[in-house]
């Protein structure tokens, strides 16, 4: 199986990534904001950790929430400098997910080395191995999300060393220029034993596809 690629490129990690910062700080970027789980994160940041940590939020949902440590972002493309800043401040990347196809954003933040915690649901277990990379936790389990927070909180050494393990399963099972290599490997082989090999011209490749 040849998994969807990140472009490392544009996620170069922060190799002064501290891990002793203060206040602990919490990333969850995700546009359905209820789906991905978000309002069960505010709830459990204002419950447990309004007081020593600060959230950051990237989503296009309105949310009406005020606080002080609760900081919320709108228009923020991805890849653009801002984005990478608030990747390679944070010490998590949280998405409490209900549902998800795929989950893009999970090997984003591993590629920036963040620790993840996560549902264990659809493709992500395949992402984020529980106590390896990220802490897996089932769909609205807010007592499980809170103290996967609190674990990483209580626990900055491992969950840096975590992201560490998530920059290196990215760079080695969805890497966006290894699997173009493959990719192209598998084209030349299967045109090579099929009956283009005579009668048509020189294929060549990009990663947009054949030229």
């Amino acid at each position: 199986m040849i998994y969807p690629g990140v472009d490392l490129q544009k996620i170069p990690f922060d190799t002064d990534k501290s891990s002793q910062k203060s206040p602990f700080k919490i990333l969850f970027v995700g546009g359905d904001f209820e789906r991905k789980g978000g309002y069960d994160l505010v709830k459990v940041f204002l419950e447990k950790f309004f007081d020593r940590s600060e959230l950051h939020i990237v989503t296009q949902t309105p949310i009406e929430v005020s606080h002080p440590n609760i900081h919320i972002y709108k228009n923020i493309k991805a890849y653009t400098p801002e984005w990478l800043h608030l990747y390679h401040q944070a010490d998590v990347f949280v998405m409490p997910t209900y549902a998800e196809p795929f989950g893009w954003v999970f090997l984003e933040a591993m590629a920036a080395k963040l620790p993840i915690v996560a549902t264990h649901i659809t493709a992500i277990p395949e992402m984020v191995a529980h106590g390896e990379n990220g802490l897996l936790i089932e769909p609205g389990d807010r007592i499980a999300l809170a103290q996967s927070i609190d674990y990483l909180i209580q626990n900055r050494e491992i969950g840096r060393k975590m992201g560490e393990k998530g920059r290196t399963l990215v760079e080695q099972k969805f890497n966006a220029e290894t699997h173009f290599q493959r990719l192209e490997k598998i084209f030349r082989e299967a045109i090579s034993t099929s009956n283009l090999t005579s009668n048509s011209p020189d294929l060549q490749f990009s990663k947009n596809g054949v030229l």
